[in-house]
């Protein structure tokens, strides 16, 4: 790929990377990485590490579902965005089955939780009831 091709459209190199051009889409990774690595360090806090995972996570992803055939044909900022929120919210919940309370990764305590759920309940159950 030569430089003129790397400032081409995302249209155009989209076409390219689909089929297996990977000056392409290093080109098109280059061109929309900030933007990534903003969100991504929005969506998980501003921490670092997690960003980087997210944003090369969603990246490898993008590539391998554009080779696939799928994915955007024209633009790659909005679909690559898209993709960094949905990891980063992924990455939450995997760090949240994590926490302590959980009970193999997969269900929570519901006796603490509703701790804190059951007594806001009753008092609003109280307040629409009228009585006062």
């Amino acid at each position: 790929m030569t430089p003129a091709e790397t400032t081409g459209s995302d249209a155009e190199l989209i076409g390219l990377a689909r089929s297996g051009d990977d000056a392409a889409y290093s080109a098109l990774v280059a061109r929309h990485r900030d933007a990534a690595m903003d969100m991504a360090a929005q969506r998980t806090g501003w921490v670092t590490d997690r960003a980087d995972d997210v944003v090369a996570a969603a990246v490898s992803r993008m590539r391998d579902t554009l080779r696939a055939g799928f994915g955007p044909v024209e633009a790659f900022r909005p679909y690559l965005l898209t993709l960094v929120c949905h990891l980063s919210h992924a990455s939450d919940l995997d760090e949240a089955c994590q926490a302590p309370g959980l009970v193999e990764g997969s269900f929570f305590d519901f006796q603490a939780a509703m701790s804190v759920v059951a007594p806001w309940f009753t008092q609003a159950e109280y307040a629409s009831s009228g009585a006062r």
